[in-house]
């Protein structure tokens, strides 16, 4: 029987995800972010996944994107709480990185939040000039939390990290709003070779020098 001919209602519900898995290894499917049918997150928190990664990827990575200057970086950092409803749920604020760059006896706060979700360059261009939440499709609450961030913590910036595939867009764009201002940086997820951590490194370096020099002017 084709797998395209099975159909899942009430009565065999159940069977639905052992089933995907099955045909993904029969397939032979490719799981990746661009994948349009079927993805990772099938099997695990890919949220979870990307932050870990590149959470561990910046503080191993931290001398060389923040060259000449001193750093501290903390994940899940929760110094001051703020509580966020919705109809959905209750949580407290706990952003993903709270990073201190401190050069020439200047310092400078940024909350870093993690997002495992493909944007295309269309979108972003439509969302610097119209309503982030329509054309991101972030969540109301999302907004509202980071930019409580920049209010609870005092920051220089706000930053949003999505992935991307390879040739992503290089460069973080900017929003601001109010006073706040939040960056949207894509981080390409290129993998291929021996020296991908190395050019992701300079990607990553690419994207905080542009910040951090938009903040010191």
């Amino acid at each position: 029987m084709p797998f395209n001919t099975v159909s899942f209602n009430r009565l065999n519900e159940r069977f639905e995800i052992p089933y995907n898995y099955a045909e993904m290894i029969m397939k032979n499917m490719r799981l990746d972010i661009g994948n349009d049918k079927r993805t990772m997150m099938m099997l695990f928190d890919m949220n979870m996944i990307f932050q870990n990664f590149f959470t561990i990827f910046i503080i191993r990575n931290r001398r060389k994107i923040f060259q000449g200057k001193t750093v501290r970086i903390i994940p899940q950092y929760s110094r001051r709480n703020f509580i966020f409803s919705d109809s959905h749920a209750l949580r407290i604020t706990k952003p993903d990185l709270y990073i201190e760059v401190e050069d020439i006896n200047k310092k400078n706060i940024f909350i870093l939040d993690m997002k495992y979700k493909l944007l295309q360059k269309a979108d972003i261009e439509e969302y610097i000039n119209d309503h982030i939440e329509d054309v991101y499709s972030v969540s109301q609450l999302d907004l509202y939390q980071m930019f409580t961030y920049s209010d609870l913590y005092g920051t220089d910036g706000t930053i949003l990290v999505f992935p991307g595939r390879v040739g992503a867009i290089s460069n973080p764009y900017m929003f601001k709003e109010n006073g706040r201002i939040l960056w949207i940086c894509i981080i390409p997820l290129d993998f291929t070779g021996d020296s991908w951590e190395e050019r992701l490194v300079e990607c990553v370096k690419g994207f905080f020098d542009k910040i951090i020099k938009n903040v010191l002017f």
